[in-house]
Formats: structure tokens, C-alpha cells, sequence
């Protein structure tokens, strides 16, 4: 599978200019550093940077996150996949990776820049203008990666309720291991207790989050990068 997308991956990157390349890259890592999200995407070169500077890291955390929900629950196999604010489809991936049952996949993606590069690489799924808000079309499981940084901590309990409506059996989310990333995490989960959810990981309980003075839950994920990527 990782072999098909690199070579998707260095079709895409034919005929660009590496130096350019590099300096969207790195100022899409500043982006990302300072908080911002795929709103500094702003064009296809701007894609192609983070194809390369962004996705590899993305997919790893994504990738061992589904991992341990298969360790948690090893009996779910979904058939459909709705991931939103899906990007060019990093965490929709790392799914159809971890579980082959996947077959009917909805990418939601507000940016038209990220929406015309995921069809490159996804020809087959549906991929729709859309984000976060509302009702949204009901399948096995949900994700959402690296979107609740995107919304105010106000609006982080409604849009999890939003999530889990539509999720008929998993909700995943995944954010930053920063404590920003966490207080995301936990309103989130909070509220979805609320809804009468029940966490499968990395929690295994329905209580109160127990993390205090200062403290988040995190974890690290070591990264290899393919040479068929490198610039």
C-alpha cells in the first residue's frame, strides 16, 4: 500500500521545482509550529510541501493511533469511513491500511486546493466541500485529525457531538501531543461521555480524566521516510 502511494507521491512531485518546494515546506513547518492548520494552504505547491513535510509525520501518528484501537477492539471491522477536514487524506490512509474491510470511503475536505490533490490520489473515493457543522452522512467509523485545533475550545463539545452522531460504531480523534492538543482531546471526550460514548483508548475507562498539575497525556511516534520521497 505504502509503496503504491510513494509512487502516487513522486508522480506528483515530477517536474517540481525542489528549491521552491523546500521553502513552502519550511514555511509550512513554521505554520504548523505556530498553531496554523490547512488554511495556509493556499495552493497546489503549497500541497505538494506538505505531501512532504507534513504527511509522513501525520500518517505515523495516525497509523499507531488506529493500531491501538485494533488492540483495543479487536472485533471491529468497518466497511465505510467518513474522514473529516481529511486533507489530501493522510488519516483515511493510515485506515485503509489498518483495516482492508474498508470499502466505501468519504473524504470531507473544505479546501479546494487539498480536495483536487486527494482525487489524484484517491480515485476512487468520494471526496466532498465540506467541515466540520451539522449533520453529516452516517458509516462504521469517523475520524478527525488534527481538526479540533482548527475550532475554538467553546465549539469542541458540540462538533464532538456532531462527530459521534455520525459515527455508527467508532469515533476516532487525534490531535497534536501538545497540552493544547490534550485540553482539545479531553473537552471532547468529556462531551462525548455525555452523549453516553464509551472510550476504547487510549482510556479505558469512562470517568473523569485523572491527568492534572500540569500534565498531558501524550506519547511519541518514531518515523521512517521513505527515500521516495525525499527532495
Amino acid at each position: 500500500m505504502m509503496a503504491a502511494v510513494n509512487a502516487d507521491f513522486a508522480a506528483l512531485l515530477e517536474g517540481v521545482s525542489r528549491k521552491e518546494l523546500a521553502a513552502r515546506a519550511a514555511k509550512l513547518s513554521a505554520g504548523y509550529r505556530a498553531g496554523g492548520t490547512s488554511a495556509r494552504v493556499t495552493d497546489r505547491m503549497d500541497a505538494l510541501a506538505y505531501l512532504v513535510a507534513r504527511f509522513p509525520a501525520t500518517y505515523a501518528a495516525a497509523h499507531a493511533v488506529l493500531r491501538r484501537i485494533v488492540e483495543a477492539s479487536p472485533q471491529f471491522a468497518p466497511s465505510g469511513l467518513l474522514d473529516v477536514g481529511a486533507g489530501p487524506g493522510t488519516v483515511a490512509l493510515a485506515a485503509r491500511v489498518t483495516w482492508p474491510s474498508l470499502g466505501a470511503i468519504t473524504l470531507l475536505e473544505p479546501n479546494a486546493v487539498f480536495r483536487a490533490v486527494a482525487q489524484e490520489l484517491w480515485p476512487g473515493a468520494r471526496i466532498r466541500p465540506g467541515a466540520l457543522g451539522g449533520t453529516l452522512p452516517s458509516t462504521d467509523l469517523v475520524t478527525a485529525g488534527y481538526v479540533l485545533a482548527e475550532l475554538t475550545m467553546a465549539e469542541i463539545p458540540q462538533a464532538a457531538r456532531d462527530l459521534w452522531r455520525a459515527a455508527r460504531e467508532m469515533l476516532v480523534l487525534i490531535e497534536p501531543g501538545t497540552p493544547d492538543g490534550f485540553a482539545r482531546i479531553r473537552a471532547a471526550r468529556s462531551a462525548l461521555i455525555e452523549e453516553g460514548a464509551h472510550v476504547a483508548a487510549p482510556c479505558t475507562h469512562d470517568r473523569d480524566c485523572p491527568m492534572g498539575g500540569g500534565d498531558w497525556c501524550h506519547f511519541s511516534q518514531r518515523l521512517a521516510r521513505s527515500r521516495a520521497i525525499k527532495w
